[in-house]
């Protein structure tokens, strides 16, 4: 036999079968991947939550994220981590890009106050959310648009009436309104208030829009009958 056809048989009779047993044999020892267990409940509501804040609805997302944190076992600290991060930076990021996509910068601006500061040392996270920051200053200036501006009166009317609750009347004095509505802080970063009366009858507050945008605006709060 020449030395090739002798190769040739070599191969198809030991080569070949010994390869695919070594294969076959493999494959019987290990078994093929194992299957995923199934899901915790903390498991499905993360992804129900990541679906929900993909569309936008972020108010059940919260409310899933939040289910993550109290649900969570103990092998699960990597889940309660992205929950946690969730909570605290994607979700109040993502509220402040509508805000501000809505001409919103007071609004956004409130909304990021909120982020713990812990985030601002990140290295990606605190260039992206002082980049936002100046966003919303500046839409902030350019004034609140009609939306904005309704969202400002109804934040500062409840803050007042919030006061009323607790003290039996609304703030006497300016000293008093100024303390309870600190001026450049939310919701007052595109407005300064320039009048304020108040009586048993209730309150008229007067404000003068920031920057560009100009003009004045007034809000009348009435209190309860006694």
């Amino acid at each position: 036999m020449s030395a090739n056809r002798w190769a040739s048989a070599w191969r198809r009779t030991t080569w070949w079968p010994f390869g695919a047993s070594a294969v076959l044999a493999a494959w019987l020892a290990w078994g093929p991947a194992p299957a995923a267990g199934p899901a915790s409940p903390a498991q499905r509501a993360w992804h129900q939550a990541e679906t929900y804040l993909s569309a936008g609805r972020t108010e059940e997302a919260r409310r899933l994220y939040r289910y993550v944190l109290r649900t969570a076992g103990p092998g699960e600290a990597a889940l309660v981590g992205r929950a946690r991060l969730a909570l605290e930076y994607r979700l109040p990021v993502e509220e402040a890009r509508r805000r501000l996509g809505r001409g919103d910068g007071a609004g956004a601006l409130e909304v990021l106050a909120g982020i713990p500061a812990a985030h601002a040392a990140h290295p990606e996270r605190g260039p992206y959310l002082e980049a936002l920051r100046r966003q919303a200053r500046a839409a902030a200036r350019r004034g609140p648009g009609r939306e904005g501006e309704a969202r400002v009166l109804a934040a500062l009317r409840a803050r007042l009436e919030a006061y009323r609750r607790r003290h039996g009347r609304f703030p006497p004095d300016v000293e008093a309104l100024n303390r309870l509505l600190p001026a450049d802080r939310p919701p007052l970063e595109a407005h300064d208030i320039v009048g304020y009366r108040h009586g048993p009858w209730g309150y008229r507050l007067v404000l003068r829009r920031k920057g560009a945008a100009g003009g004045f605006v007034t809000l009348y709060g009435t209190a309860p009958l006694r």
